[in-house]
C-alpha cells in the first residue's frame, strides 16, 4: 500500500509539473508575440521619424512653401484690374452729375429763412427781466405785442391762431419750435474732403461721410435727400 501510494504521489507530481510547464510555455509564446509586434511598431515609428526629418531638411533648404493658389491670383490679376477699371469708367459716365446745380436748386425750392430769423430776433428780445415784466401785466397779449415791431407781429398772430394766450412761456416755446423747423442750415455729406460746397451758401456745412462711394447726401430739417452711391449699391 505504501508503494502504491508513493507511485500515485509521484505520478501526480509529474502531471502537475507538466501542466505548469505547458502553461508557462503558453505565456512565453504570448510574450514573444507581443514583443515581436512591439518591435514592428517601433520600426515603423523610426521610419516615420526619419521621413519627417528628411522633409524638414528639404523645406529648410528651399526656405519657402509654394502655394499653388498664387497661380490663380497671378493669372487673374490683369482681368480683375481691367474689370474694376471698366466699372469705374461706367460709374463716372453714368453718374456724371452736377451736384452744385442740385444744391442750388434745392436751396431755391426749399430754403426760406424769413420765419427763422424773425423768430430768432423775437426770442432774443425776451430777456429774463422783460419776461418778468410782461408776466406781471394784466393784459398779456397787449404786453407782448408792444414789444414787437410790425414785421414781427405776424408771428404772434400765427401763434394765436393755434393757441390761447394764457402764458408768455407758451409763446416762447412756440418760438423755439418755429426756429427748429425753419432753420435754413443744410448739411451736405460727401465722399471725400476734396469736395466742398460751403461757398454756395452761408447756410451750408460740408461733412465727409466714409460710407459714401460717390455723390452727396443733403440733410435738411432732419430729412435726408440722397444723391449718392455706397459700396453696396456699386
Amino acid at each position: 500500500m505504501y508503494k502504491i501510494l508513493r507511485k500515485t504521489v509521484d505520478r501526480v507530481n509529474e502531471q502537475t509539473k507538466s501542466y505548469f510547464v505547458d502553461k508557462l510555455q503558453v505565456y512565453d509564446d504570448l510574450i514573444n508575440e507581443k514583443e515581436s509586434k512591439l518591435n514592428e511598431v517601433n520600426e515603423k515609428l523610426e521610419n516615420k521619424k526619419a521621413e519627417l526629418e528628411s522633409l524638414k531638411d528639404t523645406s529648410s533648404k528651399n526656405n519657402y512653401t509654394f502655394d499653388k493658389s498664387i497661380i490663380d491670383i497671378m493669372t487673374d490679376a490683369d482681368y480683375k484690374e481691367k474689370y474694376f477699371s471698366d466699372l469705374q469708367k461706367k460709374i463716372d459716365n453714368e453718374f456724371d452729375i452736377d451736384y452744385e446745380k442740385i444744391i442750388l436748386e434745392f436751396i431755391e425750392q426749399n430754403v426760406d429763412d424769413k420765419d427763422y430769423f424773425t423768430a430768432s430776433k423775437i426770442k432774443e428780445k425776451f430777456s429774463s427781466k422783460l419776461i418778468y415784466k410782461i408776466e406781471n401785466e394784466l393784459d398779456l397779449e397787449k404786453a407782448i405785442l408792444d414789444e414787437l415791431d410790425e414785421d414781427e407781429k405776424y408771428i404772434f398772430y400765427e401763434f394765436k391762431k393755434q393757441n390761447k394766450v394764457k402764458k408768455l412761456n407758451d409763446f416762447l416755446n412756440y418760438l423755439d419750435e418755429l426756429i427748429a423747423i425753419t432753420s435754413p442750415y443744410i448739411e451736405i455729406q460727401v465722399a471725400s474732403s476734396k469736395q466742398n460746397y460751403n461757398h454756395l451758401s452761408k447756410y451750408i456745412k460740408t461733412v465727409v461721410n466714409d460710407s459714401i462711394y460717390k455723390g452727396i447726401k443733403i440733410i435738411y430739417k432732419n430729412k435726408v435727400y440722397d444723391f449718392s452711391l455706397n459700396e453696396r449699391n456699386v
